[in-house]
């Protein structure tokens, strides 16, 4: 009764409060229609060098193999850096890359990111921010470095008999992310 009183000798506060309440309603509504769990797809990075498949691990936690490798930008196609003496030297294509992570109130957290040029594993976590996007996040404690990577619609073209950004099968992948490589 208080609040029917208020609006009707302030009129300006109804509009305020329509406002309020119609932005409340419309920012709920759009946080909804994406779910932040849903990373799984082929994603490529934001610096165009790599793609990666990220699928179900088997305990619905998100595992994430390289699929592609930027052939002009990529210098070794190997896991040289790598601590442990038995993985050093595979191929970097098909090994996993992210794992074990469990799920946060907003986002997958606790998992692991390899990083195959250092050779060196961090903390991390990863969200999807809409229906083209996702946020990965490497973290040494508090310390996070994040990139958005976007969907990859078509498979990635093998790295097989591929050697330049000129290829005919790999201009159109590049294009289609905006990522100018001289082609």
């Amino acid at each position: 009764m208080r609040l029917g009183r208020t609006l009707n000798k302030h009129p300006s506060a109804a509009i305020v409060l329509g406002l309020v309440t119609a932005f409340t309603v419309t920012s709920q509504s759009a946080s909804q229609d994406v779910d932040a769990f849903d990373v799984y797809g082929t994603w490529l990075t934001k610096d165009g060098e790599a793609v990666f498949e990220i699928t179900d691990c088997g305990d619905g936690s998100p595992c994430g193999a390289m699929v592609w490798m930027n052939p002009e930008i990529t210098t070794s196609y190997t896991d040289d850096e790598n601590p442990d003496p038995a993985l050093r030297g595979r191929p970097l294509i098909g090994a996993e890359i992210i794992w074990g992570f469990e799920k946060g109130r907003r986002a997958w957290k606790n998992g692991k990111l390899y990083h195959a040029e250092g050779g060196r594993t961090y903390r991390a976590r990863i969200a999807r921010e809409s229906d083209t996007e996702i946020s990965v996040k490497g973290c040494i404690g508090p310390i996070c470095v994040g990139q958005r990577w976007s969907a990859s619609a078509n498979p990635p073209p093998s790295i097989t008999g591929v050697n330049s950004a000129n290829n005919s099968k790999v201009r159109p992948l590049l294009r289609a992310h905006n990522i100018d490589r001289g082609a």
